[in-house]
C-alpha cells in the first residue's frame, strides 16, 4: 500500500519505482529563491543526490506550475506530470547555518515555503508508468 501525507511544509519530490528489475526514478528538486530572487538550487544533470541515489533530477522553479513527461534517471521522458500549487519558494540562507557544498545539500537548498494565506501546497503527480512505486519527501 502506498501513503503519501500531503501535509508539505517544504519539500523535495523523489518518485521512484519498486520492480522485480532495476527500477527507475524520477526526481524532482524544488530550486527555491534566495532573498534577491535569484534561483541558486538547480542540480546538473548528471549529479546525482538523494536518499536514492539519482540523477537527471528536474528542476522545478516557482511557486506554481507544472511539468510533463517527467524524465528518469537515465534521462529518458516518462508519461509522469507534476503539478504544484503552494505559497513560495526559498532557500536555506539563514544567518549561522550551512548547507553542504555537494549535491545533496543544492538539493536541500531549495523548498517550497509555507509563508502566506494557509501555509499549504498542492502536489499532483499523475500518469505514473509504473504498477507499484514508493513516494519519498523530503520535509
Amino acid at each position: 500500500m502506498n501513503t503519501l501525507s500531503t501535509h508539505l511544509q517544504a519539500a523535495t519530490l523523489l518518485l521512484f519505482a519498486i520492480l522485480p528489475t532495476p527500477a527507475d526514478t524520477i526526481s524532482v528538486n524544488f530550486v527555491g529563491t534566495d532573498s534577491n530572487g535569484a534561483i541558486p538550487n538547480s542540480l546538473n544533470p548528471a549529479e546525482s543526490a538523494g536518499i536514492v541515489p539519482a540523477s537527471n533530477w528536474t528542476n522545478a522553479t516557482g511557486s506554481d506550475g507544472s511539468l510533463g513527461n517527467l524524465a528518469n534517471d537515465s534521462g529518458t521522458a516518462t508519461t509522469t506530470d507534476l503539478s504544484w500549487n503552494g505559497q513560495s519558494t526559498w532557500s536555506w540562507e539563514r544567518s549561522g547555518d550551512s548547507v553542504p557544498n555537494n549535491p545533496n545539500g543544492t538539493l536541500f537548498n531549495g523548498y517550497l515555503d509555507t509563508s502566506g494565506n494557509d501555509g499549504s501546497h498542492t502536489l499532483s503527480v499523475t500518469d505514473v508508468p509504473y504498477s507499484q512505486y514508493d513516494v519519498i519527501v523530503y520535509l
